[in-house]
């Protein structure tokens, strides 16, 4: 079998994606072949996390602008996704999605983690010089 262009030997193809298709049915179908489908497996509420942000981008318009064109681009969705959630955690992903979805952005504020991240530490630093010097 011929690989594709940029496909890896160890690397099976998803015959299922299609630019014709939603950004959730290529999701689902790159899930079936995705080397860490296992971590989101594991998590099903990360994975419904990346599910609604899927449905999310479908809802909007235009749909040109909101359609994730290639395996490569939801595949690196989803080490972003599992990135983050090895960083700052579930539910700090969870919240970033969730608030990018409210405010209806174009894509998700992944940096505003790192400074929620910051301002959490500076604030359970200073509770803790609180109780301490108590």
């Amino acid at each position: 079998q011929a690989l594709e262009l940029g496909q890896k030997e160890h690397e099976p193809k998803a015959t299922g994606f299609s630019k014709n298709a939603t950004n959730v049915s290529n999701l689902e179908s790159i899930m079936l072949i995705y080397p860490d489908a296992f971590y989101f497996k594991e998590r099903p509420v990360l994975y419904d996390c990346v599910r609604g942000w899927m449905e999310y981008k479908d809802e909007k318009s235009p749909k040109t602008s909101n359609h994730y064109d290639s395996e490569r681009g939801i595949k690196g969705l989803l080490k972003k996704f599992m990135e983050c959630d090895q960083k700052y955690g579930t539910a700090a992903v969870i919240s970033i999605v969730d608030e990018s979805i409210l405010n209806n952005y174009q894509g998700i504020t992944w940096n505003r983690l790192e400074a929620t991240s910051k301002n959490k530490n500076v604030r359970d630093k200073d509770v803790f010089n609180e109780w301490r010097n108590a």
